[in-house]
């Protein structure tokens, strides 16, 4: 009885309960996916291709879920090669301004969290 009482009191959800609003905020900062939405959909695809194949041809199942994986790890290894080419010619451009080291230290980390998290 007193914890539906206790609860009748409490915000449901929205701008009248701070806790709820930050958890959204933070949700919709996240950032994008390191790989583009077509690179995604066409991995999936064909894992998915893979699965539903496997009863009848389990080698070439077998053979589109390598496929899936192999380009997967190759767009991603891709994005990464280029991020990190982008940081590295903005670190050469950060040694004489000090407060655009900040930025790009910044700018590191998020890339490796963000790399961590996979």
């Amino acid at each position: 009885m007193m914890y539906d009482a206790e609860r009748a009191r409490q915000p449901a959800t929205g701008a009248e309960n701070p806790a709820f609003t930050e958890r959204w905020a933070k949700r919709e900062s996240r950032p994008e996916p390191l790989l583009p939405q077509k690179e995604r959909d066409d991995s999936a695809a064909l894992l998915q291709r893979a699965a539903g194949s496997f009863g009848e041809s389990p080698r070439q199942a077998l053979d589109e879920a390598d496929q899936a994986l192999d380009a997967a790890s190759g767009h991603l290894a891709e994005v990464l090669a280029e991020r990190l080419r982008v940081l590295r010619a903005r670190w050469q451009d950060a040694d004489a301004v000090p407060e655009g080291a900040v930025g790009l230290l910044r700018d590191y980390r998020e890339l490796t969290e963000r790399l961590l998290r996979l």
